[in-house]
């Protein structure tokens, strides 16, 4: 993955600035999911274009002929440096545990959506991203 945006996406997630949501990449009142962070920082590089879906909840992101609400654009994980699977999704290799203790979550092989769609939150989430891509 690009070190600039990796370290950028971790900042902005644990800034406490960004509501987080679930299962879309983000909403019109500015909630997102982690995939939306990143999505974001691409509109912000003039990567994708962002703009609110028919019923202005959802915002839908688009590049190269491309559109999408819920999961990563190819153009933007190709911008960011990363491997996603054909859906536009982030797969973890391994074990990844959330946690310390009682409290530990352990996921194999889990996707980032996945772990934000099932209550990590983003704090975890930027964890997760330093130390497995």
């Amino acid at each position: 993955m690009n070190e600039e945006i990796k370290a950028e996406w971790v900042r902005r997630l644990r800034s406490g600035d960004i509501p987080q949501t679930a299962s879309y990449l983000g909403r019109v009142d500015g909630f997102r999911c982690c995939l939306g962070v990143l999505s974001d920082m691409a509109v912000e590089a003039g990567i994708a274009t962002r703009t609110p879906d028919a019923d202005a909840l959802l915002q839908v992101y688009r590049s190269g002929g491309h559109t999408e609400t819920s999961l990563l654009l190819h153009e933007i994980l190709d911008w960011a440096g990363l491997h996603g699977d054909e859906d536009g999704d982030i797969e973890l290799d391994g074990v990844v545990v959330i946690g310390e203790g009682d409290e530990a979550l352990t996921f194999n092989t889990p996707s980032l959506s996945f772990l934000n769609d099932n209550g990590a939150t983003f704090a975890q989430i930027a964890d997760v991203i330093e130390e497995y891509l």
